[in-house]
């Protein structure tokens, strides 16, 4: 990784509009609760089990908290019933932010909703994105919510999906409280039937319920994470009376549940909410130079500007990325070309790369398109210096990639006669190169315009392009289609006329879910 510096990195991937200042901020082991026998904020550390009084929180409806750290600015949010507020971290005052429901109604599989009781909320340490649980007086559901507006983030699981409903085989009604992961990104909840509790998975992605396990003791009414990935959580006062008030260490394996701290004698009880990941948060910066020199190196070279970057959890730590590895954050370079993520994590393997759609026409990357960030029980941290540089050049035939990609005239991939810099289609699979350009869906290394299965299904793009079937003097040894070419590299067999520039088959898409056979692993989406 390039540990090299580059100027002063100005943009960030948040913006807040409310800031508190705080003795308490920046602490990896503290935990905020509001008891809601006298509505008052707290803070314990959970090193020494100092509890101390922060203030009356002016408001009587708090079940749920959860604490966002970014440099400079750190923020307890609270929900009071139906709205979005802050929590003053030297006062413990409520400041409304916003109505959840905006006064109206939210959409998914239950029909429309009001929100009026919301009983927990959750910063993603990967993300940034805050997620609430709605009680219901069913099946409860979970959401996501815009922490400056205050309101719900409309369509977040799809058109007119904007909540999705905890329910699955052995799942309980009651959802007091959840909490995400931060080192591998999985949301959690706790649920309860009256009787006891259990801690469901609810996969963010597609909406999936699943039970892990039975707690120990019951009424545990609020749960967060560690920014080091230890899972706590707090009892209210409906359980057994020698669990009451406490807060736990919860083994996610077996449910067991270690006495961290007795609250009671910080007076009050009926703890409802609990919020950890108070550590200040870590930063990823690197910066996109314009490389007119096509040297792969930044010789003092000027910004880009206006170009997208991706952040990706690397789920295996292998430093690769890979299809399993997710998408968790996209930030814009600069006026200077520079971009920074930030994440709250305290230990994560990261992966940057450039959205290469983002550039400018006849733009390609100079540098590899992959930089790894990785922090490790750290707080506070930047892993900088991850740089890519991009440049522009003649393109000969006109397929938006640059000739210097291309080759000089020698590179033939597709052995057809007619070099790269001058051919439409260089792997000769019936797809134009303007078309597959230079992705990597699989992540093989093969950039899609050179790529016979650019899914890496199993099933040739020669085939999958033409709806299934062998296309004519297609060569299954090969992928490829032979035969005669015309000038332009494209198989006659594959174009309309020679040298038209037309492809016979256009690119198919069996299921309609927008993504094209050749890039689909599940064509007709049966699972399969």
């Amino acid at each position: 990784m390039d540990q090299s510096k580059r100027g002063t990195f100005t943009f960030l991937f948040f913006i807040f509009i409310f800031c508190v200042n705080s003795v308490y901020a920046g602490d990896p082991n503290l935990f905020y609760y509001v008891k809601d026998s006298n509505d008052e904020l707290w803070v314990v550390d959970r090193t020494t089990g100092v509890t101390t009084l922060i203030g009356a929180t002016g408001v009587t409806d708090i079940e749920a908290i959860a604490f966002l750290a970014e440099p400079g600015s750190n923020l307890l949010f609270a929900a009071n019933g139906g709205d979005l507020g802050t929590l003053n971290l030297t006062t413990g005052a409520y400041s409304f932010v916003g109505d959840v429901d905006n006064g109206g109604t939210v959409n998914g599989a239950l029909g429309a909703q009001n929100f009026s009781d919301i009983d927990g909320l959750t910063f993603d340490p990967h993300t940034g994105i805050l997620w609430g649980s709605e009680r219901n007086g069913g099946f409860d559901f979970v959401f996501q919510i815009d922490h400056v507006t205050g309101q719900v983030i409309n369509d977040a699981f799809g058109v007119g999906v904007d909540y999705i409903v905890v329910d699955g085989l052995g799942v309980f009604e009651d959802v007091d409280d959840i909490a995400i992961d931060p080192d591998d990104g999985r949301m959690y909840g706790v649920s309860n039937d009256g009787t006891g509790d259990q801690i469901v998975e609810i996969n963010k992605f597609t909406g999936t319920v699943s039970v892990v396990v039975t707690l120990q003791f019951q009424d545990v009414e609020g749960m967060s994470y560690s920014n080091d990935g230890m899972f706590y959580g707090s009892t209210g006062s409906g359980g057994p009376g020698a669990s009451n008030n406490r807060f736990y260490l919860i083994d996610l394996a077996t449910g067991n549940m270690t006495l961290a701290f007795d609250l009671v004698a910080s007076g009050g009880s009926d703890i409802e909410s609990l919020a950890g990941g108070a550590g200040d948060g870590n930063t990823v910066s690197g910066n996109l130079f314009d490389d007119t020199n096509l040297n792969g190196i930044d010789d003092g070279d000027a910004g880009l500007a206006g170009i997208t970057m991706n952040l990706y959890f690397d789920s295996n730590g292998d430093g690769l990325l890979d299809i399993g590895d997710v998408l968790i954050q996209t930030a814009v370079t600069d006026a200077m070309g520079d971009y920074q993520f930030f994440v709250v994590a305290s230990s994560v393997d990261l992966i940057v790369t450039v959205d290469i759609s983002t550039l400018a026409a006849g733009f390609a990357l100079t540098t590899d398109n992959l930089e790894v960030a990785s922090f490790l029980n750290q707080n506070a941290a930047t892993d900088s210096g991850n740089n890519f540089g991009a440049g522009s050049g003649p393109d000969t035939d006109g397929d938006g990639l640059p000739d210097f990609i291309e080759g000089d005239g020698t590179v033939d991939s597709d052995g057809d006669g007619i070099a790269d810099f001058m051919d439409l289609d260089s792997d000769n699979d019936g797809i134009l190169d303007a078309v597959e350009f230079l992705f990597d869906e699989d992540t093989d290394g093969i950039p899609s315009y050179l790529d016979v299965d650019s899914d890496n299904d199993g099933i040739p793009d020669a085939i999958e392009a033409n709806q299934g079937a062998q296309p004519t003097n297609y060569n299954s040894s090969t992928g490829r289609i032979g035969g005669a070419v015309g000038t332009n590299g494209i198989p006659d067999t594959a174009e309309t006329a020679i040298d038209s520039g037309i492809p016979t088959s256009p690119l198919n898409d069996s299921d309609g879910d927008g993504i094209d056979d050749n890039l689909d692993l599940d064509s007709d989406n049966d699972g399969i």
